[in-house]
């Protein structure tokens, strides 16, 4: 197994092959369930992309109930359940190695397509992945970027709990460059290749340099943490100015929350992208995007199998459900 130096960033960025990206992913999913086991609680040292890495800093071994707005990691358990061979095959490689989260790496859905850099330059022919659209995107929170403040308040019963005295940053400072890695699904062709209940899709995963502009980016630590409630019984049921302003069915709602099953709420809001092409114009495209806190994405530095873009969703106290990650198929 290769051996990899552990650094501050791991949970924000992959450590895939030279020229992989623009390339072909195949993305797997799996309805099974792994438990987690020796979760660390990390220090965040505020490192930014394109920085020099340093050493993962002070590990802290902690009660996985307690909320901290901090990088975590764990090493995933392995599978007893009774599967298939294939799904066997894949759970047994991960749970091989520890896999990291970093809050500042946030996952948003986009409510309507946005095309690809390719297609907004008139003078080139854009490839037919190039053509697809990007439906979600990765990116990268910078370090210091404004955040909301905020209070939780106990609800009128046990589990109910209420956001308090939410304060978030003007629209004015929310802007923020980054590159952007961009997932463009490609239409399915044939029938899947590997064992049920495998299910499979092509991913055309390309980065582009954005302007991003959205309240969702200074809000991440409270999806979190109304998620993380959640999963220990406890359920937001609205957002308030003031404790007192409860009673009176008043509230501010910055985001738009969701409750699935299970209880495991996504939040959605309205997001602005800014492309720029070739000849310097800029593309503004506004829509609205989701976030579903329970889906973590991890990343897998001591792994060499080829397989990357992991996440799963944490659909209980230790356990982790809806496993998918992804493999680089062709060029």
């Amino acid at each position: 197994m290769a051996e990899h130096n552990v650094t501050a960033r791991e949970g924000i960025e992959e450590r895939l092959p030279p020229r992989s990206i623009p390339g072909v992913f195949r993305r797997l999913e799996i309805q099974r369930e792994l438990e987690i086991t020796d979760f660390n609680w990390h220090s965040d040292e505020g490192t930014q992309s394109g920085t020099q890495d340093c050493d993962m800093p002070f590990v802290e071994q902690q009660d996985i109930s307690q909320f901290h707005p901090r990088p975590w990691s764990f090493q995933p358990g392995v599978p007893t359940a009774e599967m298939s061979a294939g799904e066997q095959e894949l759970l047994m490689q991960l749970s091989g190695n520890r896999v990291y989260h970093h809050p500042r790496k946030m996952r948003l859905n986009l409510e309507h397509p946005i095309p690809f850099y390719a297609t907004l330059n008139e003078d080139v022919l854009p490839s037919v992945q190039e053509a697809q659209p990007m439906t979600c995107i990765h990116v990268e929170i910078p370090v210091g970027h404004p955040s909301a403040t905020y209070e939780f308040q106990q609800g009128a019963t046990e589990p109910e709990l209420f956001l308090a005295n939410l304060r978030y940053p003007s629209e004015e400072i929310l802007a923020f460059d980054a590159e952007v890695t961009c997932w463009h699904p490609l239409p399915r062709s044939g029938q899947s290749t590997s064992a049920a209940p495998l299910d499979e899709m092509d991913v055309y995963i390309t980065k582009e340099k954005m302007t991003v502009i959205s309240k969702l980016a200074s809000l991440t630590h409270i999806s979190d943490h109304v998620a993380h409630e959640a999963l220990n019984g406890k359920f937001v049921t609205g957002v308030m100015s003031e404790p007192a302003e409860a009673a009176m069915g008043r509230s501010i709602q910055p985001f738009v929350t969701t409750w699935h099953e299970q209880y495991l709420p996504s939040f959605e809001g309205s997001l602005t992208l800014v492309q720029t092409d070739r000849s310097s114009n800029q593309h503004r495209h506004t829509t609205n995007a989701r976030t579903f806190p329970p889906a973590k994405d991890v990343t897998r530095p001591e792994a060499d199998d080829g397989y990357c873009f992991a996440s799963f969703a944490w659909t209980a106290p230790g356990i982790l459900s809806d496993i998918s990650v992804m493999g680089r198929n062709r060029p």
